[in-house]
């Protein structure tokens, strides 16, 4: 009997230490995947001041979300705040606390259309697939409607993943960087503006 529960115990013990193992690589490997640093092929933009290019850039922030992620006045703000992550929309004036100041062209085009931050980590949450299509011309008007929006001073936490999240990351079970696309974005010009299916379907 003796024996018996002797080998139980050992047999619990090893279980538990692959366990308390395994935790700890896919903690090790959910944080490595998130500090991974990836490699974007940006394209070289002229951004234009004039104010028929920030008012582009403002219709195209307004039907593509920017600012429901980042705010009426760009400062950007706090999107999940959970146990596995906290996640972050950052502020992009040139305010205390905003990347505005610190950001040129391309490391927003970067941002915007690669969903790559200028440190070369992914941004987590960040909808680079919804304007990676956008044509080089059209990612500059946002870029310089960004830019000339007044600076906000918000110091923002920054996104954070978590132990539970790092561990989720570690088995693939969360993957915050879908969207990161370091392929060239598209550099065609956009179709006609117009009531027309194709520049639609670019805009959508």
């Amino acid at each position: 009997m003796r024996t018996a529960l002797k080998w139980t115990a050992r047999l619990l013990g090893v279980v538990l230490l692959l366990i308390v193992i395994a935790t700890v690589a896919t903690y090790i490997i959910g944080g490595s995947r998130f500090g991974k640093i990836y490699q974007a092929q940006t394209a070289t933009l002229e951004i234009r001041s004039d104010s028929a290019t920030i008012a582009r850039g403002e219709h195209l922030a307004n039907i593509n979300g920017c600012k429901d992620c980042h705010g009426a006045d760009l400062s950007g703000g706090i999107l999940i705040d959970a146990p596995p992550f906290r996640v972050t929309a950052a502020n992009l004036t040139a305010g205390e606390g905003g990347i505005g100041g610190a950001y040129d062209a391309v490391d927003f085009d970067r941002a915007l259309r690669h969903g790559v931050a200028k440190s070369g980590r992914a941004l987590q949450i960040m909808p680079s697939g919804a304007y990676h299509h956008l044509s080089d011309e059209d990612a500059a008007a946002i870029i310089a409607y960004v830019q000339q929006a007044p600076p906000v001073d918000k110091v923002l936490p920054p996104t954070e993943l978590r132990p539970l999240g790092r561990v989720l990351a570690g088995v693939g079970a969360l993957d915050l960087a879908y969207e990161v696309r370091t392929e060239p974005a598209r550099s065609e010009p956009a179709p006609p503006v117009g009531p027309t299916a194709e520049y639609g379907e670019y805009l959508a």
